[in-house]
């Protein structure tokens, strides 16, 4: 099977004690060392962005980039959708209905 010329999206593979990482897409053949990647170009395997190889990759299967992560910290930053109370709800059917009753 051929390696295709592309920008390949990476999974780990575990061969024994070195870690490898080989091409997610199914026609390609591509497969490398980690030690070997640094530095080089790769997509990100939830989005059409191109990151650069680092070593802190190492430690996830299929690396990503920051905008497709979602740490615990994140969860704090989003805030729930504010609930319309009874009275607000009452006055917007006013505004709506233009006084009619």
């Amino acid at each position: 099977m051929p390696v295709l010329n592309h920008t390949h999206t990476l999974r780990k593979v575990r061969k024994q004690k070195s870690t490898t990482f080989q091409c997610n897409d199914p026609k390609c053949s591509w497969k490398s060392p980690a030690l070997l990647i640094e530095g080089k170009e790769f997509k990100c395997n939830y989005c059409p962005n191109v990151l650069i190889y680092n070593p802190s990759m190492v430690r996830v299967r299929f690396p990503h980039c920051k905008d497709c992560t979602n740490p615990k910290q994140g969860q704090n930053l989003r805030k729930p959708a504010k609930k319309q109370s009874v009275v607000d709800q009452d006055q917007l059917l006013k505004e709506l209905l233009g006084g009619i009753e």
